[in-house]
C-alpha cells in the first residue's frame, strides 16, 4: 500500500553501505536499491549475494570528482570523508570508541552527475 501511495517502487540511495538498510529493503519488497561503498572488498561481498533489483557500485560519493581523505574508524559503519568530531562524539555514553581513527587514506571521489 505505501508503495501505490507514493506512485511506485521506491528507489533507496545508501552511501556507505556496510550492510545496513536490510530492514527498509524486506518492508518495500519492489524497491530499487542501489548502494555506494568505497571498501571494494565490502561491495563485492554485497554485490555477491545476488539479490534482486539491488546494484551496488565501489565507489564513494562527494560533491566534485576528486581526490580526498577518508577516515577510517574502529567501526566501520563510522567512517567517513568527515572527521569524527570527538568532543561532540564523547558525550554519548559509549559511542567514542566506535568513532576512533585507526587509518587515514586518499581516496577518489565521483558525483552522480
Amino acid at each position: 500500500m505505501t508503495e501505490e501511495l507514493v506512485g511506485g517502487p521506491l528507489v533507496y540511495v545508501d552511501c556507505g553501505i556496510g550492510g545496513r538498510g536490510k530492514r527498509l529493503l524486506r518492508t518495500f519488497t519492489r524497491s530499487e536499491y542501489f548502494g555506494f561503498e568505497p571498501d571494494a572488498e565490502a561491495c563485492a561481498r554485497l554485490a555477491a549475494s545476488g539479490k534482486k533489483r539491488r546494484r551496488y557500485f565501489p565507489v564513494a560519493l562527494g560533491g566534485a570528482q576528486e581526490t580526498r581523505r577518508f577516515h577510517v574508524t574502529r567501526s566501520p559503519s563510522c567512517a567517513s570523508l568527515l572527521r569524527p568530531n570527538d568532543a561532540f562524539v564523547s558525550r554519548f555514553l559509549g559511542l567514542a570508541p566506535l568513532f576512533e581513527v585507526v587509518d587515514e587514506r586518499a581516496i577518489e571521489t565521483v558525483t552522480l552527475d
